[in-house]
Order: C-alpha cells, then structure tokens, then sequence
C-alpha cells in the first residue's frame, strides 16, 4: 500500500513538472474560444450542466488541435533548417 502511494505522489509531482514547463515554454498563453455567445446562448450553462460539460469537452478537443498543428509547425521548420544545412546534397554549389 506504502509503495502505491509513493508511486502515485511521484507520478503527480512529474505530471505538474512536465506540465508547468510546457506552459513556461509556451510563447503565448492561449485560450480556447469558449461558449458560443447568440441569441439562444446569451448567459454561460450551470456548472456540471449537459451544455457546460460539452463546452469543456469541446475546449479540450480545441486545445489539442492547436497542439497538433503547433508541433507540426515546429517539426517543420526543423526539417527544413536540416535540409538548409545538408552540404553534401548533390547538385548543391557552395564555395569553399
């Protein structure tokens, strides 16, 4: 029992590392778009509520996305400064 609880903290304590330095890193603090504000939306769902809990489902789901494509973004511009880099590609001119 001693040993789970120990397993468990230290599990918590490395999900909390990892994730303040995910958001340290962030170059932005983003937010996901939230409830949709209209003519039958004009006051935010009670908490716990069937709506509030689609509305958090959603942010996740859009939160995510925009991971996705950040990382992507990311891998992408590694990619293509490797590529710049590569000096032995044949048909390449450089001067010496």
């Amino acid at each position: 029992m001693k040993y789970r609880q120990v397993a468990l903290v230290g599990t918590v304590l490395a999900a909390a590392v990892f994730g303040v330095v995910g958001t340290a890193q962030a170059g932005e603090n983003y937010v996901p778009s939230g409830h949709a504000y209209g003519p039958n939306f004009e006051r935010l769902p009670p908490l716990n509520s069937r709506q509030d809990k689609i509305n958090a489902k959603a942010d996740v789901y859009e939160a995510e996305i925009r991971r996705r494509k950040v990382e992507r973004r990311i891998q992408q511009e590694r990619l293509r400064l490797h590529y710049d880099l590569d000096l032995i590609r044949p048909g390449a001119y450089y001067d010496y």
